[in-house]
Protein backbone atom coordinates (compact mmCIF):
# COMPACT_ATOMS: atom_id res chain seq x y z
CA UNK A 1 0.00 0.00 0.00
CA UNK A 2 1.37 3.60 -0.40
CA UNK A 3 -0.30 6.84 0.47
CA UNK A 4 -3.31 4.90 1.47
CA UNK A 5 -4.21 3.79 -1.90
CA UNK A 6 -4.77 0.34 -3.01
CA UNK A 7 -2.00 -0.89 -5.01
CA UNK A 8 -2.36 -4.65 -7.13
CA UNK A 9 1.18 -6.94 -5.73
CA UNK A 10 1.41 -7.13 -9.93
CA UNK A 11 0.13 -6.16 -12.70
CA UNK A 12 -2.80 -7.38 -14.13
CA UNK A 13 -1.52 -9.42 -17.48
CA UNK A 14 -3.90 -11.22 -20.22
CA UNK A 15 -4.76 -14.36 -20.54
CA UNK A 16 -6.86 -16.51 -22.21
CA UNK A 17 -9.70 -18.15 -20.42
CA UNK A 18 -11.44 -21.03 -21.62
CA UNK A 19 -14.90 -19.66 -20.39
CA UNK A 20 -17.46 -18.20 -22.45
CA UNK A 21 -20.47 -15.43 -22.00
CA UNK A 22 -22.24 -17.74 -23.52
CA UNK A 23 -23.22 -21.24 -21.87
CA UNK A 24 -26.14 -23.93 -22.84
CA UNK A 25 -29.45 -24.55 -20.46
CA UNK A 26 -31.89 -22.60 -18.83
CA UNK A 27 -31.15 -19.10 -18.08
CA UNK A 28 -33.36 -16.92 -16.02
CA UNK A 29 -32.41 -13.72 -18.44
CA UNK A 30 -34.71 -14.38 -21.51
CA UNK A 31 -32.78 -11.83 -23.95
CA UNK A 32 -29.69 -13.80 -22.64
CA UNK A 33 -31.62 -16.97 -24.11
CA UNK A 34 -32.47 -15.49 -27.02
CA UNK A 35 -29.14 -13.61 -28.10
CA UNK A 36 -27.44 -17.25 -27.28
CA UNK A 37 -29.63 -19.26 -29.40
CA UNK A 38 -30.41 -16.71 -32.26
CA UNK A 39 -28.76 -17.76 -35.81
CA UNK A 40 -28.82 -13.96 -36.72
CA UNK A 41 -26.94 -12.68 -33.43
CA UNK A 42 -23.95 -15.34 -34.77
CA UNK A 43 -21.68 -12.05 -35.09
CA UNK A 44 -22.36 -10.54 -32.36
CA UNK A 45 -21.95 -13.43 -30.13
CA UNK A 46 -18.47 -13.75 -31.30
CA UNK A 47 -17.45 -10.24 -30.46
CA UNK A 48 -19.02 -10.89 -26.90
CA UNK A 49 -16.72 -13.80 -26.77
CA UNK A 50 -14.11 -11.62 -27.90
CA UNK A 51 -13.94 -8.79 -25.50
CA UNK A 52 -14.98 -11.42 -22.60
CA UNK A 53 -10.87 -12.51 -22.86
CA UNK A 54 -9.89 -8.75 -22.48
CA UNK A 55 -12.48 -8.74 -19.93
CA UNK A 56 -12.11 -11.24 -17.31
CA UNK A 57 -8.66 -10.07 -15.57
CA UNK A 58 -9.89 -7.32 -14.74
CA UNK A 59 -13.02 -8.70 -13.47
CA UNK A 60 -13.59 -7.68 -9.71
CA UNK A 61 -16.17 -10.18 -8.88
CA UNK A 62 -14.12 -13.26 -10.59
CA UNK A 63 -15.07 -15.13 -13.46
CA UNK A 64 -17.26 -17.31 -12.24
CA UNK A 65 -19.46 -14.98 -10.15
CA UNK A 66 -19.71 -12.94 -12.84
CA UNK A 67 -20.90 -15.31 -15.91
CA UNK A 68 -23.18 -16.98 -13.31
CA UNK A 69 -24.96 -13.70 -12.33
CA UNK A 70 -24.82 -12.94 -16.49
CA UNK A 71 -27.71 -15.77 -17.27
CA UNK A 72 -29.89 -13.16 -14.65
CA UNK A 73 -28.32 -10.00 -15.46
CA UNK A 74 -27.15 -10.22 -18.94
CA UNK A 75 -27.55 -6.64 -20.13
CA UNK A 76 -26.57 -5.12 -16.84
CA UNK A 77 -23.27 -7.65 -16.65
CA UNK A 78 -22.31 -6.98 -20.38
CA UNK A 79 -22.36 -3.16 -19.58
CA UNK A 80 -20.00 -3.44 -17.20
CA UNK A 81 -17.88 -5.52 -19.40
CA UNK A 82 -18.04 -2.80 -22.45
CA UNK A 83 -17.39 -0.27 -20.37
CA UNK A 84 -14.19 -1.90 -19.27
CA UNK A 85 -13.27 -2.77 -23.09
CA UNK A 86 -14.28 1.17 -23.77
CA UNK A 87 -11.13 2.24 -21.17
CA UNK A 88 -8.93 -0.64 -22.56
CA UNK A 89 -9.98 0.49 -26.53
CA UNK A 90 -9.21 4.39 -24.89
CA UNK A 91 -5.28 3.38 -24.20
CA UNK A 92 -6.06 3.55 -20.56
CA UNK A 93 -4.56 0.80 -18.25
CA UNK A 94 -7.09 -0.96 -16.30
CA UNK A 95 -6.57 -2.77 -12.37
CA UNK A 96 -8.62 -5.41 -11.40
CA UNK A 97 -10.81 -3.74 -8.27
CA UNK A 98 -11.79 -5.86 -5.26
CA UNK A 99 -15.17 -7.52 -4.53
CA UNK A 100 -17.69 -5.05 -3.68
CA UNK A 101 -16.20 -1.98 -5.21
CA UNK A 102 -17.04 -0.03 -8.09
CA UNK A 103 -17.22 -2.10 -11.69
CA UNK A 104 -13.93 -0.26 -13.17
CA UNK A 105 -10.95 0.94 -11.69
CA UNK A 106 -9.12 3.05 -14.67
CA UNK A 107 -5.80 4.21 -14.46
CA UNK A 108 -5.57 7.91 -15.67
CA UNK A 109 -2.87 10.23 -16.37
CA UNK A 110 -3.06 12.13 -13.45
CA UNK A 111 -5.08 10.27 -10.93
CA UNK A 112 -7.39 6.85 -10.53
CA UNK A 113 -11.38 6.74 -11.98
CA UNK A 114 -13.50 4.29 -10.47
CA UNK A 115 -16.35 3.72 -12.89
CA UNK A 116 -19.72 1.94 -11.52
CA UNK A 117 -21.75 1.07 -14.32
CA UNK A 118 -25.80 0.82 -14.21
CA UNK A 119 -28.46 0.17 -16.50
CA UNK A 120 -31.85 2.22 -16.11
CA UNK A 121 -34.60 0.14 -16.72
CA UNK A 122 -38.15 1.11 -17.75
CA UNK A 123 -39.54 1.37 -14.47
CA UNK A 124 -42.81 0.19 -13.48
CA UNK A 125 -46.36 1.60 -12.45
CA UNK A 126 -47.67 4.74 -13.82
CA UNK A 127 -44.08 6.72 -14.49
CA UNK A 128 -42.95 3.65 -16.22
CA UNK A 129 -41.84 4.44 -19.97
CA UNK A 130 -44.30 2.00 -22.00
CA UNK A 131 -42.65 0.16 -25.49
CA UNK A 132 -44.37 2.57 -28.20
CA UNK A 133 -47.09 0.99 -30.39
CA UNK A 134 -47.71 0.99 -33.62
CA UNK A 135 -48.47 4.09 -35.63
CA UNK A 136 -47.66 7.68 -34.46
CA UNK A 137 -45.05 7.62 -31.26
CA UNK A 138 -45.16 10.18 -28.66
CA UNK A 139 -41.46 9.90 -27.20
CA UNK A 140 -41.87 11.15 -23.47
CA UNK A 141 -38.65 12.81 -22.33
CA UNK A 142 -39.40 13.53 -18.98
CA UNK A 143 -40.66 10.05 -18.20
CA UNK A 144 -37.22 9.04 -19.55
CA UNK A 145 -34.92 11.76 -17.63
CA UNK A 146 -37.33 10.17 -14.28
CA UNK A 147 -35.27 6.71 -15.19
CA UNK A 148 -32.31 8.59 -15.44
CA UNK A 149 -31.91 10.63 -12.46
CA UNK A 150 -33.50 7.48 -10.47
CA UNK A 151 -30.28 5.16 -11.93
CA UNK A 152 -28.17 8.03 -10.92
CA UNK A 153 -29.34 8.80 -7.52
CA UNK A 154 -28.39 5.14 -6.45
CA UNK A 155 -25.26 5.23 -7.86
CA UNK A 156 -24.84 8.17 -5.55
CA UNK A 157 -26.29 6.69 -2.57
CA UNK A 158 -24.01 3.67 -3.60
CA UNK A 159 -20.74 5.73 -3.47
CA UNK A 160 -21.41 6.27 0.39
CA UNK A 161 -21.16 2.94 1.21
CA UNK A 162 -18.16 2.01 -1.37
CA UNK A 163 -16.28 4.75 0.50
CA UNK A 164 -16.99 2.66 3.91
CA UNK A 165 -15.25 -0.42 2.94
CA UNK A 166 -11.30 -1.14 2.82
CA UNK A 167 -9.07 -3.91 2.15
CA UNK A 168 -5.70 -4.93 4.79
CA UNK A 169 -7.49 -1.55 6.94
CA UNK A 170 -7.21 0.68 3.63
CA UNK A 171 -9.59 2.15 1.84
CA UNK A 172 -11.02 1.37 -1.14
CA UNK A 173 -11.70 4.12 -2.68
CA UNK A 174 -9.26 7.04 -1.95
CA UNK A 175 -10.22 10.52 -1.60
CA UNK A 176 -7.97 11.98 -4.61
CA UNK A 177 -10.17 9.61 -7.07
CA UNK A 178 -12.65 10.52 -9.22
CA UNK A 179 -15.79 8.81 -9.79
CA UNK A 180 -17.61 7.96 -12.97
CA UNK A 181 -21.20 6.92 -13.33
CA UNK A 182 -21.72 5.05 -16.88
CA UNK A 183 -25.40 4.82 -17.55
CA UNK A 184 -26.86 2.93 -20.23
CA UNK A 185 -30.04 3.67 -21.22
CA UNK A 186 -30.89 0.96 -23.97
CA UNK A 187 -33.58 -0.65 -22.04
CA UNK A 188 -36.12 2.27 -22.70
CA UNK A 189 -37.76 3.02 -26.22
CA UNK A 190 -36.52 5.42 -28.01
CA UNK A 191 -33.79 7.04 -25.87
CA UNK A 192 -31.55 6.52 -28.33
CA UNK A 193 -33.38 9.60 -30.10
CA UNK A 194 -31.98 12.66 -28.71
CA UNK A 195 -32.46 16.23 -29.25
CA UNK A 196 -29.87 19.24 -29.79
CA UNK A 197 -28.72 18.90 -25.83
CA UNK A 198 -29.10 15.35 -24.97
CA UNK A 199 -31.55 14.23 -22.40
CA UNK A 200 -28.73 13.16 -19.89
CA UNK A 201 -27.53 16.49 -19.86
CA UNK A 202 -31.54 18.03 -19.02
CA UNK A 203 -31.44 15.22 -16.53
CA UNK A 204 -28.54 16.95 -14.59
CA UNK A 205 -28.42 20.80 -15.47
CA UNK A 206 -32.12 21.57 -14.92
CA UNK A 207 -32.71 22.38 -18.12
CA UNK A 208 -36.51 21.84 -19.86
CA UNK A 209 -37.52 21.22 -23.23
CA UNK A 210 -36.78 23.06 -26.11
CA UNK A 211 -38.53 25.78 -27.52
CA UNK A 212 -38.62 27.21 -30.72
CA UNK A 213 -39.94 30.87 -31.77
CA UNK A 214 -41.73 30.68 -34.93
CA UNK A 215 -42.65 34.09 -37.34
CA UNK A 216 -46.10 34.72 -37.69
CA UNK A 217 -47.86 36.60 -40.83
CA UNK A 218 -45.37 36.21 -43.17
CA UNK A 219 -42.08 37.10 -41.30
CA UNK A 220 -39.15 35.96 -42.81
CA UNK A 221 -36.37 35.69 -40.14
CA UNK A 222 -34.72 32.71 -38.08
CA UNK A 223 -36.36 30.40 -36.04
CA UNK A 224 -34.41 30.88 -32.63
CA UNK A 225 -34.64 27.92 -30.33
CA UNK A 226 -34.06 28.16 -26.20
CA UNK A 227 -33.89 25.92 -23.25
CA UNK A 228 -35.91 27.08 -20.42
CA UNK A 229 -35.06 25.87 -17.25
CA UNK A 230 -36.61 22.95 -15.34
CA UNK A 231 -35.35 22.35 -11.99
CA UNK A 232 -37.94 19.42 -11.19
CA UNK A 233 -40.01 16.95 -12.85
CA UNK A 234 -43.78 15.88 -11.41
CA UNK A 235 -44.30 12.49 -11.06
CA UNK A 236 -48.22 10.90 -12.06
CA UNK A 237 -48.12 11.05 -8.05
CA UNK A 238 -47.37 15.05 -8.03
CA UNK A 239 -43.79 14.16 -6.15
CA UNK A 240 -41.31 16.46 -7.59
CA UNK A 241 -37.88 14.90 -8.80
CA UNK A 242 -34.83 17.38 -8.86
CA UNK A 243 -33.21 17.84 -12.57
CA UNK A 244 -30.02 19.86 -10.47
CA UNK A 245 -27.56 17.24 -9.54
CA UNK A 246 -24.64 19.18 -11.45
CA UNK A 247 -26.18 22.49 -11.20
CA UNK A 248 -25.55 22.61 -7.83
CA UNK A 249 -23.24 21.03 -5.46
CA UNK A 250 -25.71 18.27 -4.61
CA UNK A 251 -23.39 15.30 -5.69
CA UNK A 252 -19.94 16.23 -5.18
CA UNK A 253 -18.50 12.52 -5.03
CA UNK A 254 -19.56 12.46 -8.66
CA UNK A 255 -16.86 13.45 -11.54
CA UNK A 256 -18.81 13.03 -14.04
CA UNK A 257 -21.63 10.70 -16.29
CA UNK A 258 -20.68 8.78 -18.82
CA UNK A 259 -24.06 7.87 -20.83
CA UNK A 260 -25.53 5.88 -24.13
CA UNK A 261 -28.12 4.37 -25.37
CA UNK A 262 -26.29 1.94 -27.17
CA UNK A 263 -27.42 -1.79 -26.56
CA UNK A 264 -24.51 -3.80 -25.04
CA UNK A 265 -25.25 -6.56 -26.95
CA UNK A 266 -24.35 -4.98 -29.83
CA UNK A 267 -22.10 -2.55 -28.95
CA UNK A 268 -18.96 -2.54 -31.76
CA UNK A 269 -15.60 0.35 -31.46
CA UNK A 270 -17.77 2.24 -33.90
CA UNK A 271 -20.27 3.19 -31.28
CA UNK A 272 -18.35 4.82 -29.20
CA UNK A 273 -19.34 8.25 -30.97
CA UNK A 274 -22.38 7.78 -29.68
CA UNK A 275 -21.22 8.28 -25.80
CA UNK A 276 -21.63 11.21 -23.93
CA UNK A 277 -19.75 12.60 -21.26
CA UNK A 278 -21.25 14.90 -18.94
CA UNK A 279 -18.98 16.88 -16.39
CA UNK A 280 -19.96 17.70 -12.56
CA UNK A 281 -18.35 21.39 -12.54
CA UNK A 282 -19.23 21.37 -8.48
CA UNK A 283 -16.90 17.93 -8.07
CA UNK A 284 -14.87 17.06 -5.36
CA UNK A 285 -12.55 15.35 -7.39
CA UNK A 286 -13.22 16.74 -11.26
CA UNK A 287 -12.13 14.91 -14.33
CA UNK A 288 -10.29 16.67 -16.90
CA UNK A 289 -11.63 16.75 -20.39
CA UNK A 290 -10.50 14.73 -22.33
CA UNK A 291 -9.53 12.08 -19.83
CA UNK A 292 -11.32 9.12 -20.71
CA UNK A 293 -10.82 9.40 -24.01
CA UNK A 294 -14.53 8.89 -25.86
CA UNK A 295 -17.54 10.29 -26.74
CA UNK A 296 -18.60 13.96 -26.99
CA UNK A 297 -18.23 15.84 -23.67
CA UNK A 298 -20.65 18.53 -21.96
CA UNK A 299 -19.66 20.66 -19.11
CA UNK A 300 -20.38 23.61 -17.67
CA UNK A 301 -18.83 27.22 -17.35
CA UNK A 302 -19.04 28.71 -14.38
CA UNK A 303 -17.34 31.66 -14.67
CA UNK A 304 -19.34 32.59 -17.74
CA UNK A 305 -22.08 30.35 -16.80
CA UNK A 306 -22.91 28.75 -20.40
CA UNK A 307 -23.58 25.26 -21.31
CA UNK A 308 -20.82 23.75 -23.46
CA UNK A 309 -19.94 21.06 -25.63
CA UNK A 310 -16.56 20.04 -27.78
CA UNK A 311 -18.58 19.50 -30.75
Amino acid sequence: MTEGKLVPEKPVTSATSVATFFTPGDAADSEYVFVRDSEYWEAHRAEIERRLQRFLPVCGDGEFAFLSDARTHGRQRLWEMQVACMMLDAGHALQRPPRDAPDVLCQLTSRRAWIEATVAGRGTGPDAVDPPDEGMVFIDRDRMILRYTNALHAKVTQYDEFRTRSVGGQPIISPDDAYVIALNASEIPNADIQGEIPDIVRAVFGLGRQKFVVPVRGRKVPVPSKWPTCVSISKRSGAAVATTMFLADCAPAVSAVLFTAVSPWTMRTDDYKHVTIVHNPWARVPLPRGALGVGREWWLDREAEQLCSDR
